[in-house]
């Protein structure tokens, strides 16, 4: 099997646009059956909040690891909404799913959003990290 990667480009792609990075805490403490469910749990709140502040996930650029994601939204999406109405449905789906949840179930996550220039890469973003945390 061969796995191609896309050339890299001549020059630096820059772009303007909000990045959230999201990673459940405590997720190596977890079994791999655990954290297989802390991953599937947080992938549904991270829709159920998308979908409930009309963002839509598939336009957003991924980086995908075992705890988290960090996810370049596209630049027209505005920071305002992303931080007045994405955040706190995140937080509304989550506290749906821990209500629920087993107590070695639940999950608390770390968000960071930022927005400003970035430069996208063939594999990475670079950029400052976040700029507002919540717990």
């Amino acid at each position: 099997m061969t796995i191609t990667r896309p050339a890299a480009p001549a020059r630096p792609v820059g772009c303007f646009s909000p990045l959230l990075a999201i990673d459940i805490m405590g997720y190596s403490a977890r079994t791999p059956r655990m954290q297989f469910e802390a991953q599937m749990d947080l992938l549904a709140a991270m829709e159920v909040a998308a979908d409930e502040s009309g963002l839509d996930r598939e336009r957003w650029t991924q980086q995908v690891s075992g705890d988290g994601e960090l996810d370049v939204l596209p630049g027209d999406d505005d920071i305002v909404t992303v931080v007045g109405r994405y955040a706190p449905a995140l937080e509304r789906a989550l506290a749906a799913t821990n209500r629920t949840a087993a107590p070695d179930r639940r999950l608390r996550v770390r968000l960071a959003l930022h927005h400003g220039a970035l430069i996208m890469g063939p594999e990475a973003f670079f950029g400052r990290p976040g700029t507002r945390r919540w717990s």
